[in-house]
């Protein structure tokens, strides 16, 4: 699948056992496709950038890395702008001016910046997770997740 052809969402699903009980609506339990909920729980998809990679029946087939499930469409999708880096991609980070220490990494989180109000994205090093976000200007694609090209 092109990237071009990604549509990049957020799908503000919450995971049932870490509900506030009275704030979410039972409504909500039906979104996840049965056989993907523990998917879903694992992926835990609130302020995550998710891309859909299709459609299936009544579902989005959304895709978080290496983590794929099925979710209906409702209120709870919202289309955002992605910039064509995804959940497994192997990165290396720009200097911009010395802003940034070049590394090449994987990246392992893609959330939406609201404030911003564009993706930012955290990559790991040798395994270990760094605690800085960057953005898609800060990160040129050396290999991409397999599949999209």
């Amino acid at each position: 699948m092109r990237r071009s052809a990604l549509e990049y969402g957020l799908y503000a699903w919450w995971i049932p056992a870490s509900r506030p009980h009275g704030l979410v609506p039972d409504s909500f339990d039906g979104l996840v496709h049965p056989d993907d909920l523990l998917t879903a729980i694992a992926v835990h998809p609130l302020h995550k950038l998710l891309v859909k990679v299709g459609c299936e029946n009544d579902y989005l087939i959304l895709r978080y890395g290496r983590y794929v499930f099925r979710a209906r469409p409702s209120d709870l999708w919202t289309r955002k702008l992605g910039e064509g880096c995804l959940v497994g991609d192997d990165v290396e980070v720009l200097p911009r001016e010395g802003r940034n220490t070049p590394k090449r990494g994987i990246v392992h989180a893609m959330a939406w910046h609201y404030r911003q109000d564009r993706p930012i994205y955290r990559i790991a090093v040798d395994g270990k997770p760094l605690k800085k976000d960057y953005t898609g200007e800060d990160l040129v694609i050396v290999r991409p997740l397999g599949g999209f090209d």
